[in-house]
């Protein structure tokens, strides 16, 4: 099961949308908004830092994969798309001792981030689809979370071939959230309102089940190049710890 995602942002954002989907120009619109939202980076460390400890949610997720990374001694990550950073500043608070490197497709959001996320050893551009990921072999794992929504089943599988065409070995995969009955209601209840009161809804990508994201890996559609070696659990989610396939 997946569907589209959409979403509503303020007034003062959907004039700086210059297009219905969320795209790049959108995502630098969001990262440096002056205001304090969920999505704009701080621009101080004193509140950057009070957010991200504010953030149970990314608290428990960044517990999960220190164990993780704890259990099979990795020292060198790289966490992609990370946005404004608040699960890496949790991994690095509970493991100072790994060298994470966060990647984003976004200049000036990044160059914002290094400001206040002193903990990452290196930050660069990278993007997902285009880029190579052959820079990446000699790391010992790949996190990729809360990203689901950025692409479509043959982008995301796409993705995927050339992780593994580049061999790359490990990766912790983080839906964005996994879609059920309750959140597609939710979904379409949203869009039909926003849309009766004449609110901007902005595609934001997609939407899986998590019988959807399991296929992924299947190698049912395509080839199975990483197989699921371990499931978390938590809450309506999960973190699927994904071993190359040979």
């Amino acid at each position: 099961m997946k569907t589209k995602h959409f979403y509503s942002f303020d007034k003062e954002i959907n004039k700086k949308m210059k297009s219905d989907r969320l795209d790049m120009a959108g995502w630098e619109a969001l990262r440096i908004d002056s205001r304090k939202g969920d999505f704009s980076i701080e621009k101080t460390r004193q509140d950057y830092v009070q957010n991200c400890e504010g953030r149970e949610d990314y608290w428990e997720v960044a517990k999960i994969i220190s164990d993780i990374i704890c259990t099979h001694d990795w020292n060198k990550i790289v966490s992609v798309g990370v946005g404004k950073g608040i699960l890496e500043y949790h991994i690095k608070k509970m493991m100072p001792e790994v060298s994470i490197e966060c990647t984003d497709y976004t200049q000036n959001s990044l160059e914002i981030l290094k400001k206040v996320l002193t903990e990452c050893s290196n930050f660069r551009l990278f993007d997902m689809l285009n880029d190579d990921w052959i820079s990446f072999k000699e790391m010992d794992v790949i996190i990729l979370c809360r990203l689901s929504t950025e692409f479509s089943v043959e982008q995301w599988n796409t993705i995927f071939e050339r992780m593994y065409v580049a061999g790359i070995k490990n990766i912790i995969y983080m839906p964005t959230e996994l879609l059920n009955l309750k959140i597609l209601v939710k979904e379409k209840i949203h869009f039909l309102l926003n849309f009766i009161r004449g609110r901007k809804n902005i595609f934001c990508g997609w939407m899986y089940s998590e019988k959807q994201q399991r296929k992924f890996f299947s190698g049912n559609s395509t080839p199975q190049f990483y197989l699921i070696n371990n499931t978390y659990r938590l809450d309506d989610n999960a973190i699927f710890e994904l071993k190359r396939n040979g």
